[in-house]
């Protein structure tokens, strides 16, 4: 048993690695996208990449807001 860890009142507590996607930067998956659509031979992949966003949206809804300002 090659685990790191502690035990205390009859618990194990193990450490262990897992792995964890980093989130990418907007402008990053942007033309990660880009070169994507632009290998697969689409002839306008800007306007592609903006419908895609466009579809991706939900759909636009009014929410109450209250703002308190001094008088």
């Amino acid at each position: 048993n090659d685990q790191i860890g502690l035990k205390y009142n009859g618990k194990a507590i193990i450490m262990k690695q897992k792995k964890k996607r980093v989130r990418k930067k907007t402008k990053d998956k942007k033309t990660d996208v880009m070169n994507v659509l632009a290998s697969m031979d689409i002839p306008n992949p800007g306007y592609v990449y903006n419908m895609i966003m466009r579809a991706q949206q939900g759909e636009q809804v009014d929410n109450p807001e209250i703002t308190i300002h001094n008088i």
